[in-house]
């Protein structure tokens, strides 16, 4: 954020505390009438929801690591993920449609699957069956639904190993390695000059 950015901030906010089930909320929305509580709670609530989406951009889709170098390129990669990832939420939206379902609780991996799974077939199709598997495809995207996560809470942790580097063992042993070879480089270093 640029100073001139900063600047425009102001100084205070005024927030609206309230408590719902024994836990404090803070939200700007002020108007108790047009946002009751239990409406800001019901929405809160709902924040894992934005957790699957960002799982389901970044993980299912292999979005972990982007593979081009320049910023140009990167933007152009990100943007491809994003149209992938709105396609195959189009398609759940237009399975929730046809059979009776919400989106939100239909599964985005077991989407995507069944979505490599039917896509070579309509290559091979002429359009009338092609409409048949379409509608077979959504009603088969239906049945496979998250499950009831109420309240759920995760970790912050890495649960595999990072791709680019070795899992640590001993902390200390490897800090006694880097010191060692800081030193060793140091020495060559000195003895260079």
């Amino acid at each position: 954020m640029s100073k001139e950015a900063y600047k425009e901030y102001p100084d205070e906010i005024q927030i609206r505390e309230f408590k719902v089930n024994g836990i404090i909320y803070i939200s700007t929305f002020f108007d108790a009438l047009t946002h009751p509580k239990r409406e800001l709670y019901r929405l809160y609530k709902r924040r894992w929801e934005v957790e699957l989406h960002l799982n389901s951009i970044k993980t299912v889709m292999g979005m972990e690591m982007l593979s081009c170098k320049s910023p140009e390129m990167v933007r152009k990669e990100v943007g491809i993920y994003f149209l992938a990832y709105n396609i195959v939420r189009t398609v759940i939206v237009e399975s929730c449609v046809a059979n009776p379902a919400v989106p939100w609780q239909i599964s985005f991996k077991s989407t995507l699957q069944l979505l490599n799974q039917f896509t070579p077939r309509f290559s091979l199709l002429d359009s009338s069956k092609k409409n048949k598997l379409y509608t077979q495809m959504l009603q088969l995207i239906v049945t496979n639904k998250i499950g009831k996560r109420p309240g759920r809470i995760e970790p912050r942790a890495v649960r595999k190993r990072s791709k680019s580097f070795p899992t640590l063992r001993n902390r200390q042993i490897e800090r006694q390695k880097i010191l060692q070879q800081r030193n060793k480089r140091m020495k060559d270093y000195d003895g260079a000059a």
